[in-house]
């Protein structure tokens, strides 16, 4: 197995992962965003939350439109404002995302 059918199988792993917390009502939760910006750093937005986010390390962007679930190797988490609930993110070339 080469690292790319290894990641492919993780990715499907946490999926099915995300689904059945989903079912079970538990493990993750939503917060959706209120308004995106464009900063005054190149490829930097500003996306202002409904609600604060707790652990960064556990963030994912979901795009319901499109079908995709990004991670922070694709979408990298620049700085958050915890009183403010602006989280600054900046999107790598691979992102395929128009925000």
């Amino acid at each position: 197995m080469d690292s790319t059918e290894l990641k492919k199988l993780l990715v499907s792993a946490a999926k099915r992962y995300y689904k059945y917390l989903e079912e079970k009502g538990s493990g993750r939760s939503e917060i959706q965003v209120h308004k995106v910006n464009e900063t005054h750093k190149k490829g930097v937005w500003s996306l202002r939350l409904k609600k604060k986010l707790f652990n960064l390390d556990a963030v994912t962007f979901e795009f319901p439109d499109l079908g995709i679930i990004l991670d922070n190797d694709t979408i990298k988490i620049v700085e958050y404002d915890y009183d403010n609930r602006v989280l600054l993110v900046k999107p790598n070339k691979k992102c395929k995302v128009d925000f």
